[in-house]
């Protein structure tokens, strides 16, 4: 696995590298935000380890870089000593993969880089290229979700999410089932999150507009449920999206 670190601690980086490298990775490790996004683009990266707070660029303005100016689809994780959740929230709904808090343990950091890594893998091996629900449309390709032919800006976790809720459509689905299926977490981790990324795709999908055929429905306590609805004519509707 070719990794890539930025990390402004010199024992922890260097304890991290060794660590990483003894189990047949190869690191890459930068100390300064600016100077990895001067040697943007990096080839041939399979996971991005991020600390929060360096010099320069914060990881969390790379996070940004990353996803946004250089369209980085690789699994991104941040090691950071900011436990909160309000930090957390941020950086998965910017489009990070996973969080992990300081003192790092290896053994659970390297279980982890394995699952995304997979995860990865497999949305580039998809047979299906698109979905398709009535105008809406998904390039699971791509990673794409559009309104007819007008594409709509989501992120990755957004677009998961989204892609998961068409799929199950009408079934009712607990915060805690949607994190683990679209984070690939254990249920009493941040989901919160889950909230965050619904009220994104409501809003960039426009649903619950009366023209549009889908309603997406909080359930108290629970969780979200997508559901079909009949409209006026939505098939002769020519101011979408």
């Amino acid at each position: 696995m070719k990794i890539i670190l930025l990390e402004d601690n010199e024992y922890l980086a260097a304890e991290l590298k060794a660590s990483l490298e003894s189990h047949g990775h190869t690191v890459r490790h930068f100390a300064h935000g600016d100077h990895l996004l001067e040697a943007m683009p990096c080839e041939d990266c399979d996971i991005y380890l991020l600390d929060w707070q360096v010099p320069g660029k914060s990881g969390f303005e790379i996070l940004l870089a990353l996803r946004g100016e250089f369209h980085e689809t690789a699994p991104i994780v941040f090691i950071t000593s900011m436990s909160d959740e309000e930090s957390a929230v941020a950086a998965l709904s910017a489009g990070a993969d996973d969080y992990c808090v300081k003192p790092v343990r290896i053994n659970e950091l390297l279980a982890r880089m394995q699952a995304l890594l997979r995860r990865s893998q497999k949305k580039k091996k998809e047979d299906v290229i698109e979905e398709n629900y009535e105008f809406y449309k998904f390039n699971t390709r791509a990673r794409e979700a559009s309104i007819r032919e007008s594409i709509i800006k989501l992120t990755e976790k957004e677009f998961e999410l989204a892609l998961f809720l068409f799929r199950n459509r009408e079934l009712p689905l607990s915060r805690d089932y949607l994190m683990e299926k679209v984070w690939g977490k254990s249920s009493d981790i941040l989901t919160r999150t889950v909230d965050v990324h619904v009220a994104w795709i409501r809003k960039k999908l426009r649903i619950g507009l009366a023209d549009r055929p889908y309603q997406l429905q909080s359930i108290h306590g629970f969780g979200y449920r997508l559901t079909h609805v009949e409209t006026a004519d939505t098939t002769q509707n020519e101011q979408l999206p």
